[in-house]
């Protein structure tokens, strides 16, 4: 009886862990559909169920996207709107090309947390792109 209550004890204590840890992770993602042309502009944003993708590019390239509350930085993440890559396998091998895009539409995902206000664009560090998102998936209402 003793080793029953145990194990029970302890799968009560797993069951809680997991269900601490599952929800203080973000459950839904910003969608910003932005066009290029070479400036941006905003075509739609949107409020999406599911996980963020939690990939970072640890590349060279001139753009960042952050999510900044009204004091602080709390999500950022490097990427290059204008370059598409692709392959495939072609007889065996592999082949591929890169395609510069100077006209798109793209999109921006980032978390959706409590804190934050507004996304920013930045080119090498100048901020050329921002965008209120505090609002983003709310329902209007009638105030009478």
């Amino acid at each position: 009886m003793n080793k029953k209550f145990y194990l029970l004890l302890f799968m009560l204590l797993v069951f809680v862990v997991v269900l601490l840890v599952s929800a203080a992770v973000p459950r839904e993602y910003i969608l910003l559909e932005i066009y290029y042309d070479g400036d941006f502009v905003l075509v739609n944003k949107s409020l999406e169920s599911g996980f963020y993708p939690s990939i970072n590019h640890d590349i060279d390239v001139p753009y960042e996207v952050k999510l900044m509350s009204e004091e602080d930085e709390l999500y950022s993440n490097t990427f290059d709107h204008t370059i598409l890559y692709s392959d495939a396998i072609i007889e065996e091998n592999m082949d591929g090309k890169t395609e510069l895009l100077d006209e798109i539409n793209f999109f921006v995902v980032v978390p959706s947390v409590r804190d934050g206000e507004k996304v920013e664009i930045l080119k090498d560090g100048v901020k050329v792109f921002e965008e209120e998102v505090y609002d983003v998936g709310a329902t209007p209402c009638k105030v009478e």
